[in-house]
C-alpha cells in the first residue's frame, strides 16, 4: 500500500519543480530575466553616457563608464566588449566612439528618458530631484511607440525640464551650444540653457538657488574659486564647481536686472504688482497660476493668515485664492507705495 506521506511529497515536489521550471513564466525563467534586463539596462546606459561624450566633445575612456555607470573597470570591459560584438561601439583604445548602430541606439533611449522627464515635470506633481531617476527606471521598458505617444499628448516637446533637447522621432538632435558658467566674465548678460541633474547634490543645490533652463543670470562678481550672480532677482555665490554644471549663452539684449520681492514676502494689507512667476514654476502649477489671474500688471493683497500660518489668503481681481507659502515664494511682485 503506498505510503500517504511520500505520496504528497512527491506530489509537492513535482509542483515545485513545475512552478520553478515552467517556462516563461516560472521562477527560474523570472532570474534569468531579470539577470538579462540588469545587462541590458548597463548595455543601454553605457551607450547613453558614450553619446553624451561624443555630444559634448569630450574623449570617452573606460575608466569614466566606470565612474558613470558605478561599477567596477573589469565589469567596464567586459560592457565595453559586448558592446563591440554587437558593433555598437568602436574601442580605439585611446577613444570609444558610437557606430552608426551604436548611435541609433542611444539616441532612441535617450528620447524616451528625456520625453519621461518632461512628463514629470509638466503633468504630475513629483519634485524635480525625482525626475531623472525615475526617468532612469523606465526609459528601458517603454516602447517608442509608447513614447511617440506620451509626446503627443504633452505638445511634442522640445527640450527636457533640464534644457537637454529631445532627439527627433528620426533621430534628429540640434548641435549642443551654450558653455559652463565659468567660460564667462563679470558684467555678462546670460540665459540659462541648460542644468546638470547629476550628481544629485549639485543639482539639490542649484534647485535651492532658483536656478532652471531659461532663467537669466547677470554676472556680479568672478573671482578665482566662486562667481557671484543676480539670478531671478536674488543675488547667489556659487563654487566653481557648481557653476560649472550650469550651461549659458550670451543673452540676444540687455537683460535688466531688478531685485523682485515674493508674494510671500508681503505683509497683510500691502499691495503688490505682479512681475511675473518664477521659472522654478511649471506644468500644472504654472497653468494653474496663470488662470488664477497671476500675470504681469495684476494687483494682488495679502488679506488673512491661516491659524497655521500656511496657506495666507490674498485678494486679486475681486477674489479670494489662498496659497502656501511655497506656492507664494514662486510669485515676483513689485511692491506698491
Amino acid at each position: 500500500m503506498i505510503d500517504i506521506k511520500f505520496l504528497i511529497l512527491i506530489l509537492f515536489s513535482l509542483a515545485f519543480l513545475i512552478w520553478f521550471f515552467w517556462p516563461e513564466s516560472g521562477l527560474y525563467a523570472g532570474i534569468k530575466k531579470s539577470k538579462l534586463n540588469k545587462e541590458r539596462i548597463l548595455l543601454e546606459d553605457a551607450l547613453k553616457y558614450i553619446f553624451d561624450c561624443e555630444y559634448k566633445d569630450i574623449v570617452c575612456h573606460p575608466d569614466n563608464i566606470a565612474g558613470n555607470l558605478d561599477i567596477s573597470e573589469e565589469r567596464t570591459r567586459e560592457i565595453l566588449e559586448k558592446l563591440v560584438k554587437m558593433d555598437l561601439i568602436r574601442d580605439n583604445l585611446d577613444e570609444i566612439l558610437l557606430t552608426p548602430r551604436g548611435k541609433e541606439y542611444a539616441v532612441r533611449i535617450i528620447r524616451i528618458h528625456r520625453i519621461w522627464e518632461r512628463y514629470l515635470a509638466d503633468e504630475t506633481g513629483l519634485k524635480e530631484k525625482e525626475w531623472h531617476k525615475e526617468a532612469d527606471k523606465i526609459e528601458h521598458f517603454i516602447t517608442p511607440d509608447k513614447a511617440n505617444y506620451i509626446a503627443s499628448k504633452i505638445g511634442n516637446p522640445v527640450y527636457d525640464p533640464h534644457g537637454d533637447p529631445i532627439p527627433s522621432e528620426k533621430g534628429e538632435i540640434p548641435v549642443y551650444k551654450g558653455g559652463p558658467l565659468t567660460d564667462y566674465d563679470e558684467g555678462d548678460n546670460l540665459i540659462v540653457t541648460h542644468v546638470e541633474d547629476e550628481p544629485d547634490i549639485i543639482y539639490t543645490q542649484l534647485v535651492a538657488m532658483g536656478i532652471f533652463p531659461g532663467i537669466e543670470i547677470y554676472i556680479m562678481e568672478k573671482e578665482d574659486t566662486r562667481i557671484k550672480i543676480l539670478v531671478d532677482g536674488n543675488e547667489q555665490i556659487l563654487s566653481n564647481k557648481i557653476a560649472e554644471s550650469i550651461t549659458v549663452v550670451p543673452a540676444k539684449k540687455e537683460i535688466k536686472h531688478e531685485k523682485f520681492d515674493r508674494l510671500s514676502d508681503l505683509k497683510i494689507g500691502e499691495t503688490a504688482e505682479i512681475v511675473g512667476i518664477s521659472p522654478a514654476s511649471r506644468g500644472m502649477e504654472r497653468r494653474r497660476f496663470m488662470d488664477l489671474g497671476i500675470v504681469p500688471g495684476t494687483k494682488i493683497t495679502p488679506l488673512l493668515v491661516s491659524p497655521g500660518g500656511d496657506p495666507v489668503a490674498y485678494d486679486i481681481l475681486d477674489t479670494e485664492i489662498a496659497f502656501r507659502k511655497k506656492q507664494a515664494e514662486k510669485i515676483l511682485v513689485k511692491k506698491i507705495a
